[in-house]
C-alpha cells in the first residue's frame, strides 16, 4: 500500500522564532503541532507496528491515522496489515497533525476509521467538529480504565464521550538506594512533600559533600514539564489561573531555596538516566521514559516514586495517547470494535511489554511483568492515586502556540531560579505575555484549571 500525499498548504505552520514572537495562525490551524518524533512517541509506533499480524482481512481494510504517535511511512502488504486476534485487515498510515486534519475534512481520499494521536491533537480535532460521540462505546468499556480519570479525560471539552485513551505516560521521582538513609525523620517517599525534598536535598549534600539532587534543565530538558505540571498545581491549584499569584511567588520563594542543594551541572542535563547511572545524582525528576534505562539496567539499585505534594495537593502531570473515530468513518461498528479491541487486557499486556507506555485498562497481570515495567506502573498508580493527586495535562495548543506557552514558563524558572530576578517583576511580566499567547489562540482552560468563558488566563 501506497502511502496517501497530502500537501501541507503555506502559512499552516510558521517557523518559531523565540520566546517573544508568536503570530496568530489562521483558525483552521491553531492548536496543531508540526510533526516531530520523540523517543516515548517512537516506542509506541513500534508497538502499533508490531502489535499488526496476518489475520485473513476484508476488501476494505480499516485504515488508521495516527499522528506522531507512529512515525510509519507506510505499511507492508505482505504481513502485519491486522491487529492480531482482531478480525479484519487494518491499515494504518502515519500524518502530520496538519495532515490528518486536511485528510478528514477532503472528500476524495480514503476516509479513515480511527485516529490515533495524543490528547491535544484530538481535542483540535474535536473542537473542528471532525469526532464522533463515542458515549456507546465508552459505555460498553464499561470500568475497564484502571483510574476514573481515563473516562473524564475522554469527554475533551464537552460532555459527550470523543475520544478513548489508549496508553499514558507521566513523570516521576528516582532515587538510588543510597539517598534512602538521608530522608528527613518521618518523611515517606509515596506522600513526600516539597518541603521534605528540600530537606532531603539538604542532607544528600551535607553527607556527600555536593548536590545530589538533579533536574532535566538542560536545553532539552522538560524542566518546563515540572514547573507546569508539578509545581504550581501544587501550590496555587491552577497552572495558569494563579500564575501570578501571592502563592505563585511563595513557590517561586521556596523553590530557590530548594535549588541551593540541586546540582548546578542540572542546567545541562537533558535527560537523568547517564546521570543516575554514573552515580553523579542520587535522586531525580524527569519523563518515565527518560528515566527507565537507567531503571532497567539496575531495578535493584533505584526506587521510583510519585511526585512531591505541596500546599494545594500532589500536581501530577499525564500524557494519554487516544483513540478517535471520525464523524464520517466508513464502517463505525468496526471502527468501534477496533476501539474495544485495543482497550482488552491482554492487548494492553503486549503494548506493556514492547514499549514504555502503560497500559490505561485494569491489566491485573501486569505485575507480572517483573522487574523495572512493575516498578514503573506501581509508581504511576501511586502517583495518579494519591489522595491528593491534581490531575494535569499538557497545554493543548501545538506548533509555534504551543512553543510560546512552553518558552513562557522556562523563562520564568530562568530568570528568577537561576538568574536571581525579583519574582513579583518576573511573574507580572511573564503573565502579561502568557495572557497574549493564550488569547491570540483562543484557547481555552484544561485541566486542572477550571472552564471559564473565552480563552483561559493568568488574573
Amino acid at each position: 500500500m501506497t502511502r496517501a500525499s497530502v500537501t501541507r498548504p503555506p502559512g499552516l505552520i510558521r517557523a518559531w522564532r523565540g520566546p517573544d514572537s508568536c503570530p496568530a495562525l489562521p483558525v483552521a490551524d491553531r492548536n496543531r503541532r508540526p510533526w516531530r518524533l520523540n523517543a516515548p512517541g517512537a516506542a509506541l509506533a513500534l508497538a502499533l507496528i508490531w502489535l499488526a499480524g496476518t489475520a485473513p482481512g476484508r476488501a476494505e481494510p480499516l485504515l488508521v491515522l495516527a499522528t506522531h504517535l507512529a512515525p510509519i511511512a507506510e505499511v507492508d502488504d505482505g504481513g502485519r496489515q491486522a491487529l492480531v486476534g482482531f478480525a479484519g485487515e487494518v491499515h494504518i498510515e502515519s500524518h502530520s497533525d496538519v495532515e490528518v486534519l486536511l485528510r478528514l475534512q477532503a472528500d476524495d481520499l480514503g476516509r479513515p476509521g480511527l485516529v490515533v494521536g495524543s490528547y491535544g491533537e484530538l481535542l483540535a480535532l474535536d473542537r473542528a467538529g471532525l469526532l464522533d460521540d463515542l458515549d456507546d462505546v465508552a459505555a460498553q468499556l464499561g470500568d475497564r480504565f484502571a483510574v476514573p480519570y481515563h473516562g473524564r479525560i475522554g469527554r475533551l471539552a464537552g460532555t459527550a464521550t470523543r475520544y478513548v485513551p489508549w496508553a499514558q505516560a507521566t513523570y516521576l521521582m528516582v532515587a538510588h538506594r543510597r539517598a534512602l538513609g538521608h530522608l528527613p525523620e518521618g518523611a515517606e517517599l509515596a506522600s513526600l512533600t516539597y518541603d521534605e525534598l528540600a530537606a532531603w536535598a539538604a542532607n544528600m549534600a551535607e553527607a556527600s559533600g555536593r548536590p545530589r539532587l538533579a533536574f532535566p534543565a538542560g536545553p532539552n530538558g522538560l524542566i518546563h514539564r515540572f514547573v507546569q505540571g508539578y509545581l504550581y498545581p501544587s501550590f496555587t491549584g491552577a497552572m495558569v489561573g494563579g500564575f501570578r499569584s501571592p502563592e505563585a511567588a511563595a513557590m517561586w520563594q521556596s523553590f530557590v531555596e530548594l535549588w541551593r542543594h540541586v546540582d548546578p551541572r542540572s542546567i545541562g542535563y537533558d535527560a537523568m538516566h547517564e546521570a543516575l547511572s554514573s552515580g553523579e545524582v542520587w535522586v531525580a525528576w524527569d519523563h518515565m521514559a527518560r528515566l527507565m534505562p537507567a531503571v532497567e539496567d539496575r531495578p535493584d539499585d533505584f526506587v521510583l516514586f510519585p511526585a512531591p505534594a505541596g500546599p494545594k495537593g500532589r500536581g501530577a502531570m499525564i500524557e494519554l495517547a487516544g483513540l478517535a473515530v471520525p464523524l464520517d468513518a466508513p464502517d463505525r461498528a468496526r471502527s468501534a470494535a477496533l476501539v474495544e479491541f485495543m482497550l482488552r487486557p491482554g492487548t494492553q499486556m503486549r503494548m506493556l511489554d514492547q514499549t514504555v507506555f502503560l497500559p490505561v485498562a485494569d491489566t491485573a497481570d501486569a505485575a507480572e511483568a517483573g522487574g523495572a515495567r512493575a516498578m514503573l506502573r506501581a509508581a504511576l498508580a501511586a502517583q495518579m492515586q494519591s489522595d491528593d493527586v491534581i490531575l494535569v495535562m499538557a497545554p493543548p495548543a501545538v506548533g509555534e502556540i504551543g512553543a510560546a506557552i512552553d518558552s513562557t514558563y522556562l523563562a520564568t524558572f530562568s530568570r528568577i531560579v537561576l538568574a536571581g530576578r525579583d519574582i513579583e517583576w518576573v511573574l507580572d511580566h511573564r503573565a502579561r505575555r502568557l495572557n497574549a499567547v493564550l488569547a491570540d489562540a483562543d484557547l481555552s482552560c484544561w485541566p486542572p484549571d477550571a472552564p471559564r468563558y473565552g480563552p483561559c488566563r493568568t488574573e
